[in-house]
C-alpha cells in the first residue's frame, strides 16, 4: 500500500482524492491510495415526516405540534376538566406509544407577555391535528369555529381521506350544528367530571381506557398528516373595535 508523508497545517481533515482518502492529522499527512472511497450519504432510519421542537435550523419551522386540543375557553367545567384530566391522560399514553416525544398544544401554554392571539395563531398553523372539546357554546365561540374551520379549509386543500379533526364530546352533542354530526365524535360525556378527586374514582380506569382508545387513533392521524406547509390556512374572528374614550369632565 504506497504512502506518502508530508508536512501539513495543524488541523484535522478528511476527504476523498481520486478514488483514495486523504487524511491529514496535526504535522503529518498521509495518502491511503488504494483505500475505498466513502459513500456520498449513509442510509439512516426513517424516524417520521418531520422533525417536532428539534432546533435544527430550517427542519425545525415545520410541525411543533402533533395535536390542538381546542375548547370553549370561558367555560370553567370544561378548562378544569381539559387541564385536570384529558390533556395530562392524553399527553402520558401518546408519548407512552411513540417513538418521540409527543407536544400537545393548549392555551395555558402561552407566554407570559406574549399576543395570546398570535400565540395561538402559530401552533394552529404548526399541528398536525386538531381535536376540538365539543360542547353547545363551543360552536357559538368564535375562537373555536376559527380554529376548527381552519383545520376542514386545510383538509378540503389537501383532499385527503383521513380527517386532521378529531371531536370529542364534553356535552349535550343534541344542540351541535348539524355539519359537526357529520364527523365521527368521540362521547366522553359519562367521564366529563371536572374535579381533581375523580382520578380517584372507579369509573377513572374506564376514563383510561377511552383515552388509550383515542391514542391509539390519534396515532395514525399524527403519522398521516401531509406534509407541512407555510400557507396553510388559519382563520382567527375579527378583532374588536377599541373602545370609545371617554371626554373628560372639567
Amino acid at each position: 500500500m504506497p504512502c506518502h508523508l508530508s508536512a501539513v497545517p495543524a488541523f484535522v481533515k478528511l476527504f476523498e482524492q481520486d478514488g483514495g482518502i486523504l487524511r491529514q492529522w496535526p504535522g503529518i499527512g498521509i495518502i491511503l491510495s488504494s483505500f475505498p472511497p466513502f459513500p456520498a450519504a449513509l442510509d439512516r432510519p426513517r424516524m417520521g415526516r418531520c422533525l417536532v421542537g428539534s432546533g435544527e435550523g430550517a427542519k425545525a419551522r415545520v410541525y411543533e405540534y402533533d395535536v390542538f386540543i381546542s375548547y370553549q375557553r370561558a367555560g370553567q367545567d370544561i378548562s378544569a376538566w381539559v387541564k385536570n384530566h384529558f390533556r395530562p391522560r392524553l399527553a402520558e399514553v401518546l408519548d407512552n406509544n411513540f417513538y418521540r416525544d409527543v407536544r400537545i398544544f393548549c392555551d395555558d401554554q402561552v407566554r407570559t407577555g406574549a399576543s395570546w392571539a398570535g400565540e395561538v395563531r402559530t401552533a394552529l398553523l404548526r399541528t398536525r391535528v386538531l381535536v376540538p372539546v365539543c360542547s353547545p357554546k363551543y360552536f357559538r365561540d368564535e375562537w373555536c369555529l376559527a380554529e376548527w374551520h381552519s383545520m376542514a379549509e386545510r383538509e378540503a386543500l389537501t383532499a385527503r381521506t383521513r380527517p386532521l379533526i378529531y371531536p370529542v364530546i364534553f356535552c349535550d352533542s343534541r344542540n351541535f350544528p348539524e355539519w359537526a354530526h357529520e364527523r365521527r365524535l368521540r362521547d366522553l360525556q359519562q367521564w366529563n367530571l371536572p374535579f381533581e378527586h375523580f382520578q380517584t374514582a372507579p369509573a377513572y380506569l374506564d376514563f383510561h381506557q377511552q383515552i388509550k382508545q383515542i391514542a391509539a387513533e390519534l396515532e395514525e392521524l399524527i403519522e398521516r398528516a401531509p406534509d407541512w406547509r407555510a400557507d396553510w390556512p388559519v382563520r382567527t374572528p375579527a378583532p374588536e373595535p377599541p373602545k370609545r374614550a371617554q371626554k373628560p369632565r372639567f
